[in-house]
């Protein structure tokens, strides 16, 4: 009997051993690898991160649908990358309930990232205070937290609370975010200007010049003006503002105080 039970042992992990090394599960391995390499790859150059996705198609959609479904969402954050506006929320909503029930927490953490990032473009300000929220309820395990999309959740917390003309929260998420990124290692110019625009925002003139003076010092360090255009002319925004208010206090003169260098 423990003879015949031994040999049925030697079968089952056989058969295991078969399967993990079949064609199926290694083209489930190479996509998920190059799904998550197209991943990291599209915040520092999308181009290529949107060739990789465009070649990797066909060989996805002879996989499994877990493969599928990762893949979908990659596209999600490839249009989102590219500023292509969504016209619905349909493909958002049905990854992020497949990834409920079949994902890891990481995968439902991205997932409702970017269903709040679909909301807000859908200009739905309470469901996409909801998906991102839950989104971040993802970062308490460090085996489920994606970093990058926390302090990204924070972020896009900061800009909704602003849109929202909820000055304190949106402070609140923006100190959140810069704290957050800076435990990380992580914390560019983007992060220190939505701190910046959010105390504006509150008419705290003081504080905001403080932060849009260190996100300018950063973005000098950054060196990567193409990617931070956006940053960079909200600087010279909130600049020429603070010109236009001296002026008006002293009569016209120009104090020079207000020089960036």
């Amino acid at each position: 009997m423990n003879q015949h039970k031994t040999q049925v042992w030697l079968y089952v992990i056989l058969a295991a051993i078969i399967t993990s090394c079949s064609p199926v599960s290694r083209r489930e391995k190479d996509n998920l690898q190059k799904i998550d390499e197209a991943w990291d790859m599209s915040d520092h150059n999308l181009d290529s991160s949107i060739i990789l996705f465009q070649n990797i198609q066909n060989s996805v959609y002879r996989s499994t649908e877990y493969v599928r479904m990762k893949y979908d969402l990659l596209g999600i954050r490839l249009r989102d990358k590219s500023y292509m506006m969504p016209t619905s929320a349909d493909s958002i909503k049905r990854i992020t309930e497949f990834m409920e029930k079949h994902g890891s927490k990481k995968d439902c953490m991205r997932a409702y990232y970017y269903m709040g990032a679909t909301y807000a473009d859908l200009n739905d300000s309470p469901r996409a205070v909801e998906s991102t929220l839950k989104a971040l309820s993802y970062r308490e395990g460090e085996q489920s937290c994606d970093t990058a999309i926390a302090i990204k959740c924070y972020s896009h917390l900061s800009d909704i609370y602003r849109r929202l003309y909820n000055s304190q929260e949106s402070i609140h998420m923006a100190m959140a975010g810069l704290e957050l990124a800076k435990e990380a290692g992580m914390a560019t110019s983007w992060y220190t200007m939505d701190v910046a625009t959010s105390y504006n925002m509150a008419g705290d003139r003081k504080q905001g010049m403080e932060y849009c003076r260190k996100a300018y010092e950063r973005l000098l360090e950054e060196k990567n003006y193409a990617v931070n255009t956006t940053i960079a002319a909200e600087m010279m925004y909130l600049f020429a503002k603070k010109r236009r208010v001296r002026k008006s206090r002293y009569t016209g003169r120009n104090t020079g105080e207000d020089s960036w260098a």
